[in-house]
């Protein structure tokens, strides 16, 4: 059986740390491909698309490490890498 190792908790932690960092960005559960989970800017009326994009390595490595903390070792992302997922069987 697949399992998806990203919870709803994970999620809310790591967006809480962005909230308090003063980002704009937010992770967002996709509700198109099942398990994956979107990094988008938060809404905006100045922002026509809520698509991240152009993300620095430094934003990639705190999402790793964050994500590692919690077990959850690999990330596989999409080839714009707005999207991620991981799933054990």
């Amino acid at each position: 059986m697949v399992k998806n190792l990203i919870t709803n908790e994970m999620i809310q932690e790591f967006n809480e740390i962005l909230i308090k960092e003063g980002s704009i960005l937010r992770l967002d559960r996709s509700k198109g491909v099942m398990g994956s989970v979107n990094i988008v800017f938060q809404n905006d009326q100045y922002i026509k698309y809520n698509i991240a994009g152009g993300l620095t390595d430094k934003f990639y490595e705190k999402l790793n490490n964050f994500f590692r903390q919690k077990g959850v070792w690999e990330l596989n992302y999409n080839n714009t890498a707005t999207v991620f997922w991981c799933f054990k069987e």
